[in-house]
This record gives structure tokens, sequence and C-alpha cells, in this order.
């Protein structure tokens, strides 16, 4: 969302501060929400995949196995809020390390031949 336009900002010649500080900030929110509304939308979704079996394959058939792709879901949820939410906690280290490296960056910026174009990028 903010990060492309970022880079070819800095390609461009440097982008602006304010973009500059969404790059660093914007993921803050939008990380925590697009797990949990990703969780919610999978969960809202199962009764019409349990209904339809939507990508289910029952016995009999040649490769003798069955999978049922609601549970599939269930687990997959199951693992998103035992796994990856407290990955979401435990990042805190990259919450806390981005102001400074926003900060860097913006000191870096004003000083003469830095290229914004090579800061921040991993």
């Amino acid at each position: 969302m903010v990060r492309y336009p970022w880079y070819a900002a800095s390609l461009a010649g440097g982008a602006p501060n304010a973009l500059t500080w969404a790059r660093y900030s914007a993921f803050l929110p939008l990380y925590p929400i697009g797990v949990v509304s990703e969780m919610w939308l999978i969960y809202k979704g199962l009764p019409a995949v349990r209904q339809r079996q939507l990508h289910s394959v029952s016995l009999p058939h040649p490769w003798n196995f069955a999978f049922d792709y609601s549970y599939f879901l269930m687990v997959s949820c199951f693992l998103v809020g035992g796994v990856l939410l407290p990955h979401v906690r435990d990042s805190t280290e990259i919450h806390r390390n981005s102001p400074k490296l926003y900060r860097k960056l913006t000191k870096l910026e004003r000083s003469p031949g830095t290229s914004p174009s090579t800061l921040g990028t991993s």
C-alpha cells in the first residue's frame, strides 16, 4: 500500500517525509487488522464451504483418501490464531525498532551524498 510508492519516489529523487513516515508506521495497525479480518472471513465462509462440499473429496474414489476442506479451514484458523497471532504479539521488536529506523533514515536523507533508495531495504 505504501511500500511501492515509497520505492518509486525514492528512485525518482526522494520520498516525501509523510510517505516515509507512512511506510514505517502503517504496518502497526494494518498487520493485526489483516490477520484478524482473514480469520473472520474464513470463519464466516465455513457454513457455505461445508454445505456445498467445496474442494472436498469423499470416499470411495480411486485414490482412497478423503479430504474435507472445511476442516482444513478450521485447522488453518486455529494455526493462525495459535501461531501467527502470538507472532504478531512477539513482533514488538519490529515495532520498537521502526521509529529508530525512521529517525535514522530521515537523518541520513538530510545529509548530502546519501541515497534514500538503498536505505531500509532488506
